[in-house]
Formats: structure tokens, sequence, C-alpha cells
């Protein structure tokens, strides 16, 4: 590799996320279980895209008030 070339870097399962802060992965339906990957730094989700960030709370709740959200997980954190 030359010095202008960088590796790519795999982030963390969300197992191996949740395991090196001392927790387990709460129980989640399989076939969504089986969808998680990472969508950005600390955020995990079984769609292939988010209409909002996912700390909008607000864009969720409408999305459900439409009859629009199907089901899915999204699992992030926030802050320190």
């Amino acid at each position: 590799m030359t010095q202008t070339q960088t590796a790519a870097i795999e982030p963390p399962t969300i197992e191996d996320y949740f395991k090196s802060m001392g927790l387990t992965l709460p129980a989640l339906p399989g076939t969504l279980r089986d969808q998680l990957e990472p969508m950005f730094p600390i955020v995990y989700g079984s769609r292939t895209a988010l209409s909002a960030y996912p700390y909008d709370l607000a864009a969720f709740v409408e999305e459900v008030e439409q009859g629009d959200a199907e089901d899915y997980v999204l699992i992030g954190q926030n802050g320190r």
C-alpha cells in the first residue's frame, strides 16, 4: 500500500459494538435483526435509507401518523 492509499475500515457489527460497551443486543425479531447494517458512525438500521437523521424523532412520528411506516429497527447513540 502506498502513502496515498488507505485501507477501508470496517465498522463493528452491532453485536460487537454492544459487547464492547458491556451490553447485549436487545431481543429483536429475527428478520429485522438479520437486516441490521451500519448506516452512520454508531448508527445501525434495517432500512437501506432514512428519510431523516436518526435523532429527528418528529419525522419518524409523522411517518407513523401518515401510515407510511413499515417495520424496521434503528439503533444509535448520540453524545458521549
